[in-house]
């Protein structure tokens, strides 16, 4: 969530509540078991209902197959105690407009821990990210004062940003606030991505005069400025940078390195900032298309150290391989094509692929997951659905594919065994594979456990 830059206002504190309690799921919440009629891939869903909006939820699978989920509840219309929902804990209570809310789950879909971080101005999420321990990391957007471990902090500007280091069970470890220093400034954190020794990269869009942690002050001339900040494991900031083009989702090495992809092509720097390769040029070489554009929306490194790309396009494009062509774009309807694309841990293009884009006027698909060791698991929809699965080989051949009758897909990732976990939020019923669930026009938040094939 974005948001413009005026005076701090006195609010009532946002207070990093303690965890609920572990049970069963509760009365917000439904439960979907595979049934007579169930096809083998499917393990489990739930959907929970509320009686306000839910944004489309950020997903994190953990080590031990637990997953957590990341969402803001309610609106600019919605007053204090407004909506109340219980994931299994205890009644959430929002304090007015949008709330936080984050919520642990088992493997089984069974509920650990949930909390809602709200104030009466609005609060939003735009990144979270596992964390090696069992823990998560997430971006916040906050309007009201922060009660972060007993020390309240109030934002210096309408809106702040912190990024949060919670532990396995929800408790706070550390936090770093990142704030425009004068009206008419704003940032937003859009990405968080960790490695193996619990490091941590965030990305951030800002325009203005932002400050990072303190005394790092970065100065931006338009939205397409870019921020990288990577911490260690104990939130002690390790460097940071800004870049002045718009970069898709970083994703952080184990061995320090970032990839990181932009309209115009892919990059890899070492762990102290150093050059390593780079892509440039994605459109075609020799004739460029000047109708072509590149929107790269994921980034992932595979546990082998490929990278996975995906996103939409327009026009015709090359990543190194044979050209990519969307025959039917239009540039006043906007209908996209998604490419996926599979690089080796030196940069060198293994394949690269396109898939048709939904009808026109209905947007670009959201990739929720692109990677794997030796198979790319590419997970993607649109809000009114449906949610395809696609698996393609180490040469890119498709492997297997599956459709879902879900739409707002926007989270998911592999779990230790393989299988898949996928999440959204949609106004419209959906099905898994365990029967319907949902109302039409009433909103819900859903996510569940497949086999991947």
């Amino acid at each position: 969530m974005s948001a413009g830059c005026g005076a701090a206002r006195d609010e009532p504190a946002l207070a990093f509540g303690d965890p609920t309690e572990a049970g069963p799921l509760g009365p917000s919440c439904e439960r979907r078991d595979p049934g007579a009629g169930s096809p083998p891939s499917f393990h489990w869903s739930v959907d929970c209902h509320a009686e306000q909006p839910m944004s489309r939820p950020q997903v994190a699978v953990l080590g031990d197959g637990g997953i957590v989920v990341a969402f803001e509840l309610g609106d600019t219309t919605s007053p204090a105690g407004a909506v109340t929902l219980d994931l299994g804990g205890g009644a959430l209570i929002g304090a007015g407009g949008s709330d936080v809310v984050v919520a642990r789950f088992d493997a089984a879909g069974q509920h650990v821990w949930s909390q809602l971080w709200g104030s009466e101005s609005m609060e939003g999420t735009s990144a979270l990210t596992a964390l090696p321990d069992g823990g998560v990391a997430l971006g916040l957007s906050f309007g009201g004062a922060v009660n972060v471990g007993g020390e309240v902090i109030s934002p210096l500007a309408e809106y702040d940003e912190l990024l949060i280091n919670l532990d396995a069970a929800g408790e706070l470890r550390w936090s770093r606030r990142w704030t425009p220093k004068r009206d008419g400034d704003w940032s937003v954190i859009t990405a968080v991505d960790s490695a193996a020794d619990g490091s941590l990269v965030m990305a951030a869009h800002l325009s203005g005069e932002i400050e990072l942690v303190a005394g790092s002050l970065f100065v931006g001339d338009s939205s397409d400025t870019e921020v990288f900040a990577i911490f260690e494991a104990d939130g002690a900031l390790r460097r940071a940078e800004m870049r002045d083009v718009d970069v898709s989702a970083p994703a952080l090495g184990d061995d320090g390195s970032l990839v990181f992809a932009t309209p115009d092509g892919l990059q890899r720097i070492g762990r102290g900032g150093q050059p390593v390769w780079m892509l440039a040029g994605w459109r075609t070489p020799g004739a460029p298309d000047l109708d072509a554009l590149v929107e790269p929306t994921r980034v992932m490194f595979a546990p082998n150290g490929d990278v996975v790309v995906a996103g939409a396009f327009s026009g015709t494009i090359n990543f190194g391989g044979d050209d990519l062509v969307n025959p039917d774009f239009d540039v006043h309807r906007g209908n996209f094509d998604l490419f996926v694309a599979r690089f080796g841990a030196d940069g060198s293009h293994r394949w690269s692929l396109r898939r048709d884009g939904p009808a026109p006027d209905s947007g670009r698909y959201q990739v929720v997951q692109a990677g794997r060791a030796d198979e790319t698991v590419l997970v993607y929809g649109v809000d009114t659905g449906p949610t395809y699965l696609e698996v393609f080989g180490l040469g890119g051949a498709s492997l297997a594919a599956r459709t879902f009758s879900a739409g707002g897909a926007s989270g998911g990732g592999l779990m230790p065994d393989g299988t898949l976990v996928i999440a959204g939020a949609s106004e419209a019923p959906i099905d898994l594979g365990g029967g319907p669930s949902g109302v039409l026009g009433e909103p819900q938040l859903w996510f569940g456990r497949v086999a991947v094939r």
